[in-house]
């Protein structure tokens, strides 16, 4: 997709109906600076916002993504291709959702951890101390056990956020 003939065909568009950059930005849902944006090709539309834009212009997406009225292809085959493209739009859009919960529960389990560990920690702590409480050696293996494992635990959760942090930037949140 050509950002910058994407951004003129709907410059094109909305001031063939009149209408300012704000009434486009209302009915698509976006905001001014959005819609500047996309009309001086800076960026790229997201899918649910292209279906949106295409909507309110009465044109289609692949219109859209072309930068032009498509030529050579009657309404009804426009039509088709349209929907076939909405819908693929639809399941990528639930995959991004699916992923995200499935990282989010990711960071959830990696906090559950971490609880566990420590309560492992202290139990395993108690239960050496009670056997054998003048064994240095026990309780410095434990306490280095503990010690990798909340590391690690921490260096995943990290990950798992710097994970979402870039999910959110992608989709543009």
């Amino acid at each position: 997709m050509n950002t910058i003939a994407t951004g003129n065909y709907i410059c094109e568009k909305r001031e063939a109906m009149g209408w300012t950059q704000e009434k486009l930005a209302s009915m698509v849902g976006v905001s001014t600076k959005t819609i500047s944006s996309w009309e001086n090709g800076k960026s790229k539309i997201q899918h649910e916002n292209m279906m949106k834009l295409a909507d309110a212009l009465g044109v289609s997406v692949v219109d859209i993504m072309e930068g032009k009225d498509i030529t050579g292809l009657n309404e009804k085959e426009k039509q088709i291709i349209d929907e076939q493209i909405k819908e693929l739009m639809k399941q990528v859009n639930d995959l991004n959702k699916i992923t995200i919960r499935i990282e989010s529960g990711g960071a959830e389990a990696m906090e559950l951890a971490t609880i566990a560990a420590v309560v492992a920690y202290i139990a395993l702590s108690l239960a050496v101390y009670a056997n054998n409480p003048d064994s240095l050696v026990h309780n410095a293996l434990i306490v280095l056990c503990f010690i990798v494992g909340t590391a690690i635990l921490w260096i995943g959760k990290k990950k798992v956020k710097q994970i979402l942090e870039d999910i959110q930037k992608r989709e543009g949140k």
